[in-house]
């Protein structure tokens, strides 16, 4: 009779899960494993493999993948972290107004709104291969996959000068960009009164506000002249007042007037 004795080459498995993508392979003992290339994942880094325990769950941590097969099957599941990516805001001198880090997909703002006088701040300007276009660009409130800049973007601002004439002849309002030079208008005018000016005075250049300026005016004052002696001249022993308009005039006392004998008064 012939003997034999039995080699038994014991077929086991190794899985590794990737997200929703499963790879298993089956191993005879000894063989070498090779684990499978994963492609690469937006905004993350592959970390390792992380061996799933008998709770059918791994603890978070990297494990080495045993190089050669056993004679149990083991499963692993993929390690990714999320990649930290910076957005940097900057002002117009191209100064770091505030950088942001924080992981990929996670939540993010800026906590300053650019200010500057005469102007409207319109949003920011993403640089793009290298450079600005001065249009202002949405910004996203969750980081992705890729570092930032953008700077300050702002549009001068446009005011108003309100000319309120106080009775008199209307005056247009005068609307131009902040700092531009200003022409004052025409005086207006109203009857019975003389422009003495605006209360505040026309600016030289338009202000970062809108601004409202008051006429002043002053009653206008009129010079009466009384022929004392009807002659059609005014003389010194004739008399002159002045009073301001509205008021009615009214001869101050005076001595009697006297006049050759072939006049009456």
């Amino acid at each position: 009779d012939e003997a034999y004795t039995a080699i038994w080459n014991l077929g086991t498995t190794v899985t590794f899960k990737d997200g929703g993508k499963v790879y298993e392979q089956s191993y005879a003992v000894g063989e070498a494993i090779t684990p499978p290339q994963l492609a690469e994942t937006l905004g993350y880094t592959f970390i390792g493999w992380d061996l799933i325990g008998a709770n059918g769950v791994g603890d978070g941590f990297k494990d080495a993948v045993i190089s050669v097969m056993g004679n149990e099957s083991v499963a692993y599941v993929s390690i990714w972290e999320a990649n930290k990516y910076t957005v940097i805001f900057y002002n117009e001198n191209d100064e770091i107004i505030e950088a942001v880090t924080e992981k990929y997909g996670s939540p993010y703002g800026i906590s300053i709104t650019p200010v500057k006088t005469g102007y409207t701040f319109v949003g920011w300007d993403l640089k793009k291969d290298g450079k600005y276009d001065g249009i202002a660009d949405p910004v996203s409130s969750i980081m992705g996959a890729e570092n930032l800049e953008y700077r300050e973007l702002f549009a001068i601002g446009q005011y108003t000068i309100t000319f309120d004439s106080a009775g008199g002849s209307a005056v247009a309002p005068i609307t131009q960009a902040y700092g531009t030079a200003v022409v004052p208008p025409e005086h207006p005018t109203k009857e019975g009164y003389v422009f003495e000016g605006w209360d505040k005075g026309v600016p030289t250049t338009m202000p970062a506000q809108n601004i409202t300026l008051t006429a002043r005016w002053k009653k206008a004052t009129y010079t009466i002249s009384w022929d004392i002696n009807a002659d059609g001249i005014i003389n010194d022993y004739d008399i002159v007042t002045t009073v301001e308009h509205g008021t009615i005039p009214a001869l101050p006392p005076m001595e009697v007037p006297t006049k050759d004998s072939t006049a009456e008064f």
